[in-house]
């Protein structure tokens, strides 16, 4: 899953799905996603490129966003949300909270369980 967290942006050709990265002295053609980099940087290097190859048609390249990847913790802390909302709903249990609130303390819990069994020596759990 991903998150609405951006952590960066890339440039890539619309049309056949290259992308265009960075050495640090030149721009090139991959078809590895590049690290993302903040979105003026991503912008530059698309000017660049274009610069350096005067036959390319800019409308073929865009700047894109990258989201976060959620973290195994996030996923069952979203998982177990639904489950809760759903059994508190069968037993009429109205906690008042949002779905984004019961996720954010169950991945807490998680990593405090986590956290414990690692200190306990619970076999297991590991860090």
């Amino acid at each position: 899953m991903r998150t609405q967290d951006i952590i960066g942006f890339r440039v890539v050709n619309v049309d056949a799905g290259f992308f265009i990265a960075s050495n640090g002295h030149q721009n090139f053609t991959t078809d590895e996603e590049p690290t993302p980099v903040p979105r003026g940087d991503a912008f530059r290097r698309l000017a660049a490129f274009l610069d350096d190859n005067p036959g390319e048609d800019h409308q073929d390249y865009a700047v894109e966003p990258i989201y976060r990847e959620t973290t195994p913790v996030e996923d069952a802390a979203h998982e177990l949300g639904g489950l809760f909302e759903s059994l508190c709903s069968r037993h009429g249990l109205d906690l008042g909270l949002s779905r984004a609130q019961i996720d954010g303390l169950l991945a807490k819990d998680l990593e405090a369980v986590k956290n414990l069994g690692f200190i306990s020596g619970i076999p297991g759990f590991r860090r």
